[in-house]
């Protein structure tokens, strides 16, 4: 509530800082306020603002949030269209996909995701997921070890791979990386 009366006094001096506006737009979502998100998006819609890779973004996330997946998708492509080397939107979409079981769309959205930030452990744990349920928990157990050689054991790919462990019934494991995860000094 702070950060939002914070912005909102900024936003009302600087009404065409279309930056204080998306900072706005994102507090309200992730704050569930769906309703003064979806008034802020309409209100723009008049402005330039609405020509930007970041509104069709946000009326992505509404949409998602708002549970409709075809419209938050729709949002999304018109996004990338302005703003093709976008990895979190291809992420989004490709969580999309991955939820509605559409394996290979989401591989493909993640690939071009993890092309444009290898490194960014979110891309590769859910690229993990997607091998789980579309190929073997193996085949996705042994992706995530060559990747913690690689980048280290990072909290993210240390917890996928305890999930895949339970999910696979291979509860020695299981146990060995949950005690790992119970030490990590980040939790």
């Amino acid at each position: 509530d702070a950060a939002i009366h914070t912005i909102t006094e900024l936003k009302e001096k600087q009404s065409s800082n279309y930056a204080l506006l998306s900072t706005l737009i994102n507090i309200y979502l992730k704050a569930y306020k769906l309703d003064e998100a979806n008034k802020l998006l309409v209100e723009s819609r008049q402005s330039k603002y609405s020509l930007t890779a970041d509104y069709f973004y946000y009326f992505g996330q509404f949409f998602e949030l708002k549970q409709n997946a075809t419209l938050a998708m729709k949002n999304y492509e018109q996004a990338l269209k302005i703003d093709p080397i976008n990895d979190l939107i291809l992420f989004k979409e490709a969580q999309i996909y991955f939820k509605a079981r559409q394996y290979s769309e989401a591989k493909k959205r993640l690939s071009d995701a993890i092309f444009l930030d290898p490194k960014n452990v979110e891309y590769l744990a859910l690229y993990a997921q997607i091998l789980a349920d579309h190929d073997n928990a193996d085949t996705a157990i042994g992706y995530l070890r060559d990747l913690m050689t690689e980048i280290g054991e990072d909290p993210k790919l240390l917890s996928t791979i305890t999930a895949l462990y339970f999910k696979s019934g291979q509860l020695k494991e299981f146990k060995y990386y949950y005690k790992k995860i119970q030490a990590l000094p980040k939790k």
